[in-house]
C-alpha cells in the first residue's frame, strides 16, 4: 500500500506498479492541481480535479493515433532483430566450425 497526498488530502493506494512510479503520479497530478486552482481562488478542488483529468484525456487521445502507427513498427523492427540475432548466431557457429577445421588442417601438418 502507498500512501499519498494529492491536494491536502492523504489517500492509500494499492497498486503493482512501485511506489516511486505512483509517488511521481501522485506529484504530478498534485502540481497540475495546484496550477488550476491557481488560476482562480474560488475554484474547488474536485473542479480541478475534473480539469485535470481532461487534459490528461485530451494528452492521451492526441497520442494514441500515433502509438497504434507505431505498434505495427515495432512489431516489423522487432521480427527484423530477431531474424538478424538468428543469422548472427548462425554466423558464429559457422565461424567456430571453420576455426575447428583450420585448427585441425594445421595440426595436421
Amino acid at each position: 500500500k502507498i500512501r499519498l497526498t494529492i491536494a491536502g488530502s492523504s489517500y492509500v493506494v494499492w497498486s503493482n506498479d512501485s511506489e516511486e512510479y505512483v509517488q511521481e503520479l501522485a506529484e504530478r497530478l498534485d502540481n497540475d492541481m495546484a496550477a488550476v486552482m491557481s488560476t482562480s481562488p474560488t475554484i474547488s478542488v474536485t473542479a480541478s480535479a475534473i480539469l485535470s483529468a481532461l487534459d490528461y484525456l485530451d494528452e492521451l487521445e492526441k497520442i494514441l493515433p500515433a502509438l497504434i502507427i507505431c505498434v505495427p513498427r515495432f512489431r516489423a523492427i522487432l521480427r527484423m532483430l530477431q531474424r538478424q540475432s538468428w543469422m548472427l548466431e548462425e554466423a558464429r557457429r559457422e565461424v567456430e566450425r571453420l576455426r575447428q577445421e583450420v585448427q585441425r588442417f594445421e595440426g595436421g601438418k
